[in-house]
C-alpha cells in the first residue's frame, strides 16, 4: 500500500511539473516531455484504475524533467545574465544620449549666440549692445559737433568785439594824439607869446 501511494505521489508530481513545463525538446532527447509521458502511459501496464510503470522508464523520465528543469534553468541564467548586460548598455547609452544633448544644447547656445569679450551673449543682447553703443557714438559726435559749432560761433563773436575794441582803441588813440598835439601846439603858443 505505501508503495502504491508512493508511486502515486510521484505519478502526480511528475503530471504536475509536465503540465507546467511548455513543450521543447530535452538535452538527451529530442522528443518534447509531454510525449515522453504519453509514450510512458501508453507503454505501461494497467492494474486496476491505476496504471503500472516500470522503473527504468520512470527512472528516465525524471532524468529527462531533471535534464530540462536544468535547461531552463541555464536558459534563466543566461537570459538573466543577458537581461544585465542589456541594462548595462541602456544605462551606458542613456548616459551617452544624455551627454550628446548636453552637447547639442551647448552647440545650439552658441549658434544662437555670439561671443562679446570671451563671454557668449544671445545675438538679441549682442544687437541690443551694438545699436546702443553706434547710438551713443552718434549722440557723442553730434554733441561734439554742435558745441564745436557753438564755440566757432563764440570765437567769431569775440574776434568781432576785439576787432571792434581794436577800432575803438585806435580811435581814443587818435583823438588822445589829436588832443596832445593839440595841447603841445597851445602850451608852445603859450610859450612863445611869453617868451616874447
Amino acid at each position: 500500500m505505501c508503495y502504491r501511494l508512493r508511486y502515486t505521489l510521484v505519478f502526480l508530481f511528475i503530471l504536475t511539473a509536465v503540465v507546467s513545463l511548455p513543450a521543447q525538446g530535452t538535452t538527451s532527447e529530442s522528443a518534447s516531455l509531454r510525449e515522453q509521458f504519453d509514450a510512458m502511459v501508453s507503454g505501461s501496464n494497467r492494474y486496476q484504475q491505476f496504471r503500472v510503470v516500470p522503473q527504468t522508464e520512470l527512472n528516465a523520465f525524471i532524468r529527462a524533467v531533471t535534464d530540462t528543469l536544468n535547461a531552463h534553468a541555464a536558459q534563466t541564467t543566461e537570459l538573466s545574465s543577458t537581461i544585465a548586460t542589456q541594462r548595462e548598455n541602456i544605462e551606458r547609452l542613456n548616459t551617452t544620449v544624455s551627454s550628446l544633448n548636453d552637447q547639442i544644447a551647448q552647440l545650439e547656445k552658441e549658434k544662437d549666440g555670439i561671443y562679446l569679450l570671451g563671454a557668449l551673449v544671445s545675438k538679441v543682447t549682442y544687437n541690443i549692445i551694438l545699436w546702443t553703443i553706434i547710438l551713443a557714438a552718434l549722440a557723442g559726435l553730434v554733441f561734439f559737433f554742435l558745441r564745436s559749432r557753438l564755440a566757432v560761433s563764440v570765437t567769431q563773436s569775440l574776434r568781432d568785439d576785439k576787432e571792434e575794441l581794436a577800432e575803438e582803441l585806435a580811435t581814443a588813440k587818435k583823438r588822445r594824439l589829436e588832443v596832445e598835439q593839440d595841447l603841445r601846439r597851445k602850451l608852445q603858443d603859450e610859450i612863445n607869446k611869453r617868451n616874447r
